[in-house]
Parts: structure tokens; C-alpha cells; sequence
């Protein structure tokens, strides 16, 4: 919910650009981390940027793709993720 009010209210192409930018960060981060309880919130991290990817990403697959090919693109964006 919260990623679909920062696409409205924002760029996608930005709000992606952020998520993206948070989940390296946090992948990075999980590599350096020294014990569990880092690994875990590393991880929670990278599961809430992934949470602010994906609806941006359906919204602009919808309006750069024609329909008779939006469903190619969404099953070879859901097979990416």
C-alpha cells in the first residue's frame, strides 16, 4: 500500500530507482554483517525495497507494453524477480 502511494505521489521510474538503490545497499550490508540478529533485519530491509520495486514496475509494464504483449512481459518480469 504504502508502495502504490509513493508511485502515485512520486516518479516510478524514481521510486524504483530508490528501491533498487535500498536492496543493493542491503545485500551489500548482509554481506559484511557478523551475526544473526544483523542478517535479519538486513534481510527484512531487502524484503521491504523488493515490496517498493514491484508495484512501479506492473504499472509501467502496462503502459509501455501493448496489450496482446503484456502478459509475455509481466510472466518474464515475475520469472526475473
Amino acid at each position: 500500500m504504502l508502495a502504490g502511494m509513493a508511485s502515485n505521489k512520486f516518479s516510478r521510474v524514481w521510486v524504483m530507482g530508490g528501491a533498487s538503490i535500498l536492496w543493493s545497499l542491503a545485500i551489500l550490508a548482509t554481506g559484511f554483517a557478523t551475526n544473526y540478529v544483523t542478517v535479519v533485519v538486513y534481510i527484512l530491509i531487502i524484503g521491504f525495497a523488493c515490496g517498493f520495486f514491484v508495484p512501479p514496475a506492473v504499472s509501467l509494464i502496462i503502459d509501455y507494453f501493448p496489450v496482446e504483449r503484456q502478459t509475455t512481459a509481466m510472466a518474464v518480469f515475475a520469472i526475473a524477480e
